[in-house]
């Protein structure tokens, strides 16, 4: 897993298990900067799958440290925040009703919320494009080509009869 991150120019604090008890099996990243940023794989990941697989996994959160993910979408929270206080500042000193200042505020909610929906869809998508060029380099390196899924990582992740790695 280092060695990927490395070869994507990535430096992080750490990699850490979230204890789940196994009832998770997701990964994400944190940190916006390069110091504090960590890798963080559940239990139940590591307990599903295999080393290939979970490179795989491994360098779709490079892709979201590569291309600063977490301090976009931090940006996509603050700008709407900030506009909803300069709306507020601005309705109260002309003196508008508080019941319209509310449907303001909802108004720019609900904007953030169609915005941000689609801004975390094409975040995704560039974290998996990002995986599938550093998979590729692993590969042509002399990696092994890993056993990835087809379908959705959801129903994959609750599908009991899905083997489960032991490490054994």
């Amino acid at each position: 897993m280092e060695a990927l991150l490395r070869r994507a120019g990535l430096q992080i604090s750490g990699v850490l298990v979230w204890q789940t008890d196994n009832r998770v099996v997701n990964a994400a990243t944190t940190g916006v900067l390069p110091g504090c940023r960590y890798l963080l794989l559940s239990d139940g990941l590591i307990r599903r799958l295999e080393d290939g697989q979970l490179s795989a996994i491994v360098a779709h959160e490079a892709g979201h440290l590569r291309h600063r993910h977490a301090a976009k979408s931090l940006l996509s929270l603050a700008i709407p925040l900030l506009a909803v206080l300069v709306q507020q500042r601005l309705l109260e000193r002309v003196g508008v009703n508080p019941a319209v200042q509310a449907w303001g505020v909802a108004f720019v909610l609900l904007f953030w919320f169609v915005v941000h929906g689609r801004l975390a869809r094409l975040l995704e998508h560039q974290a998996d494009v990002t995986a599938c060029h550093l998979i590729l380099s692993a590969t042509l390196a002399g990696a092994p080509v890993p056993k990835l899924y087809v379908g959705s990582w959801s129903e994959w992740g609750a599908d009991e009869s899905r083997p489960i790695a032991t490490g054994e």
